[in-house]
C-alpha cells in the first residue's frame, strides 16, 4: 500500500538529512530514520525526492499519515500538503 504524497515546503520547515538512504525504493526500512522536519526525526517513509523550484526547494515524501496523525505538528503537515 502506498502512503499518500506530501509535499514540504522548505521555506516553511526546516528541512534536514541525517543520512543517506542506501536505496530509494518502495521496500525503504521504515523504521530507519534519516529525515528531520523541523527538528523532528521522520520514520515510515517509503519515498522521497527533492524538486528544485524558482525560489525554494520542496521535499516530496510519502511517509505514513497514520504516523503524522500522531501529533499537532503532523495533522498541520497533511494539511498543508493538501
Amino acid at each position: 500500500m502506498s502512503y499518500p504524497l506530501i509535499k514540504v515546503d522548505c521555506k516553511k520547515h526546516n528541512v534536514e538529512f541525517i543520512s543517506t538512504p542506501k536505496i530509494i525504493r518502495k521496500d525503504l526500512d521504515m523504521n530507519e530514520s534519516f529525515l528531520k522536519i523541523d527538528g523532528r526525526e521522520i520514520t515510515q517513509i517509503q519515498y522521497i525526492k527533492l524538486e528544485k523550484g524558482l525560489n525554494c526547494t520542496t521535499l516530496i515524501v510519502r511517509i505514513n499519515p497514520h504516523y503524522l496523525n500522531k501529533s499537532d505538528w503532523g495533522r498541520e503537515l497533511l494539511k498543508e500538503s493538501r
